[in-house]
């Protein structure tokens, strides 16, 4: 194994404070019995490099997770959560603390994280040093802290993205939410594998997803990914609107109409008081509330998705009608949104803005 790096002291001060965390210490105590090597891994690791601390714990195991998981469960009183007993994974659930168990996927751990999605979620803590001695072993054997610090998103091997699909997503997510750029490697290997994508079950997209869409300016994001191929994969619905004309004051297709309601709802969000003026205040709580300014960006994405089934040229005066595009545009959404697992309550509130044209969607026409 590859030598420890030593983290900055400001680093040092930051993770010292997982060892006031209990879980950690009952779980440090029950390996050490057992003679088990468990780390700290993933986006625990991750958000500690970037001077935060993460909610959630992701820890790996050399062996024996799933019965190490029961018995912290066990010790502390929380919930066990069978998660995948093929793939040794599972959960625990204390105090609203989650704590995620995975068993080593190769014989040591630099091969095991080598498996992993990217550089930046590729280093390791490991836990017994940690909680009994206050030794700090910081494990980044694929570069992942030196991609972190220059805003990169680097895969660690192409074909982890055929391993699971979900990745593509995962590495525009990080752009997002992170600010970073994908590497010209990573942007070849989601071309190359984009068509795996329609793999992947619909609930880890709609969890992916929604965290991409929560960030306040998706646009740029959104433009990327459908230049790299992804977007269409996700949303195949989205590539009928490419080159469906409207009328003469719309100056874009129904594809980069909608993608340009996604922008102007952005800034609208990010500065409603310029749009609305006192009233900016309501748009404001409404969108803080249950992820409704995910659901309203998707709304304005597709809110036109009707209309390349319902076009029609007319003469005098010469034009494109799209006759009750809305109500289509409703049922074709349905689909998605079953397709993805979207919960009742998030169907109501996207049919209500496709089919009714909330006047948030309104608004976008007036810059179209």
């Amino acid at each position: 194994m590859t030598a420890p790096t030593q983290p900055p002291p400001d680093l040092v001060r930051l993770v010292r404070q997982l060892q006031g965390r209990q879980a950690l210490q009952v779980l440090a105590q029950l390996a050490a019995d057992r003679h088990l090597e468990v780390y700290l891994v993933g986006g625990v690791v991750r958000e500690l490099g970037r001077g935060r601390q993460a909610p959630d714990l992701d820890l790996a195991v050399n062996r024996h997770a799933l019965e190490l998981a029961a018995a912290l469960a066990d010790q502390l009183g929380g919930t066990f959560v069978l998660l995948d007993e093929r793939e040794r994974t599972a959960r625990v659930v204390w105090q609203g603390e989650n704590l995620d168990f995975a068993e080593f996927r190769a014989p040591d751990l630099v091969t095991d994280l080598h498996k992993r999605d990217f550089t930046i979620n590729a280093m390791a803590i490991s836990l017994i040093p940690l909680m009994r001695a206050g030794q700090l072993e910081w494990l980044d054997p694929w570069g992942g802290r030196e991609d972190l610090e220059a805003g990169r998103v680097q895969i660690l091997a192409a074909e982890n993205f055929h391993d699971d699909p979900l990745r593509m997503l995962r590495a525009f997510r990080f752009a997002a939410t992170h600010g970073l750029t994908l590497t010209a490697d990573t942007w070849a290997a989601i071309c190359k594998y984009r068509q795996e994508f329609r793999r992947v079950a619909g609930e880890r997209i709609h969890q992916e997803l929604f965290h991409l869409l929560g960030v306040e300016r998706t646009f740029p994001t959104l433009v990327q990914m459908d230049q790299a191929g992804l977007l269409g994969q996700i949303f195949p619905e989205l590539e009928d609107l490419k080159g469906v004309e409207q009328n003469g004051y719309h100056h874009l297709d129904v594809f980069q109409h909608s993608m340009l309601a996604v922008d102007c709802l952005e800034q609208i969000l990010l500065h409603p008081q310029d749009w609305f003026g006192d009233l900016g205040r309501v748009i404001t709580d409404y969108a803080r509330r249950d992820s409704k300014a995910v659901l309203l960006k998707l709304a304005a994405l597709f809110h036109d998705l009707g209309k390349p089934q319902t076009q029609e040229r007319r003469d005098d005066p010469e034009r494109f009608t799209f006759y009750h595009h809305e109500r289509l545009g409703a049922e074709l959404f349905t689909q998605i949104a079953w397709r993805l697992r979207f919960s009742q309550e998030e169907l109501r509130v996207l049919l209500n803005c496709i089919c009714g044209r909330s006047c948030c969607c309104r608004s976008f026409a007036k810059v179209n």
